[in-house]
């Protein structure tokens, strides 16, 4: 079993309305918002 550690900070601003909509998305999806951001950027990157 591979143990990944998140141990970098990445920090951006986004509107009230984006940070909604992601807070939303993930928790129908039964993330937490770090989980769901992580998720989406690795599947940007092609890393998924």
């Amino acid at each position: 079993m591979q143990r990944v550690t998140h141990d970098e900070l990445i920090r951006f601003r986004a509107t009230p309305m984006l940070r909604s909509a992601a807070a939303r998305a993930a928790e129908e999806r039964g993330m937490n918002l770090s989980e769901f951001l992580r998720t989406a950027v690795r599947e940007k990157v092609g890393l998924s």
